[in-house]
């Protein structure tokens, strides 16, 4: 495996572990509180990181499915969409998911996503030791709000991700 997709997948591990390993501390009751109804709850922030991350996969399964030759390659304009989408993220700036995203329904157990999400960790290791060499400039996947992005991009996305959601959780642990 590239040994940027791999430093990439342990960030991602360590990110969604470290964030299993806060909510694990949570009562069930806490899981599911919501400071409103337009609120979601931790659960629903953990469906909503499986659900994007599951949709990202696939994409980028589908994408990849005929080969990298035929993508075409990244310039500067998707490094800096890249790069804002990511400061973004790395923020504590709210804002509704898109609309592609289906809303979380909260009605699955916090363990069924947990399994769910590290089961999804592994199938990605073993796409990533598949990507072949030389392929870093392809156009991989397509953010609805930054457009298009090759893989260390997406993967960039989806750690950062996960640092956003943790913003979440802390605002609504301080709520409870």
């Amino acid at each position: 495996m590239n040994s940027i997709y791999q430093e990439q997948l342990e960030r991602l591990h360590n990110e969604k572990e470290a964030m299993l390993e806060e909510l694990a501390q949570w009562s069930q009751d806490q899981i599911g509180w919501k400071s409103d109804e337009e609120s979601w709850n931790a659960n629903q922030v953990v469906e909503h990181l499986v659900t994007s991350e599951f949709g990202t996969f696939q994409y980028l399964v589908k994408k990849t499915s005929s080969g990298f030759d035929g993508l075409e390659s990244a310039t500067e304009e998707h490094r800096e969409s890249s790069k804002k989408l990511n400061a973004a993220l790395a923020s504590d700036q709210q804002w509704k998911a898109p609309p592609v995203l289906p809303q979380p329904q909260g009605d699955k157990e916090m363990d069924v996503w947990v399994n769910r999400w590290r089961g999804l960790s592994q199938k990605m290791g073993e796409w990533l030791e598949q990507v072949p060499e030389n392929t870093e400039e392809k156009l991989v996947f397509r953010h609805p709000l930054s457009g298009r992005l090759t893989l260390e991009q997406t993967m960039d996305f989806l750690i950062e991700h996960i640092v956003h959601h943790g913003h979440q959780l802390r605002r609504i642990k301080e709520k409870w």
